[in-house]
């Protein structure tokens, strides 16, 4: 069997952590803990899955306590960011 490039795990793990953290933000307005078990219950490799926690903890878009996990303030804001982009009028008032 043909040994795949290391690449492949870092797409894999980049995904992984898109896909988990697009889970938790859409929980932060109901209730922002979750349980890792349940959050790595949800993706399609468990693996991957606990390398992108440990990833997205490291550089602090999640926070863990024990065994729960969440979006920190700072990913929710980049969140806001990204889909509710400034427009030019809010910028500068026209009155």
């Amino acid at each position: 069997m043909e040994h795949l490039p290391d690449y492949i795990d870092l797409l894999a793990c980049n995904r992984m952590e898109w896909e988990i953290l697009q889970l938790l933000l859409q929980r932060v307005d109901d209730w922002p803990w979750s349980p890792i078990e349940e959050v790595v219950g949800q993706t399609a490799d468990p693996v991957v899955a606990l390398d992108a926690l440990a990833g997205l903890c490291a550089v602090g878009l999640l926070r863990r306590a024990g065994e729960n996990v969440m979006a920190t303030i700072a990913a929710v804001r980049f969140a806001q960011l990204i889909t509710d982009r400034p427009r030019a009028e809010w910028v500068r008032p026209t009155a």
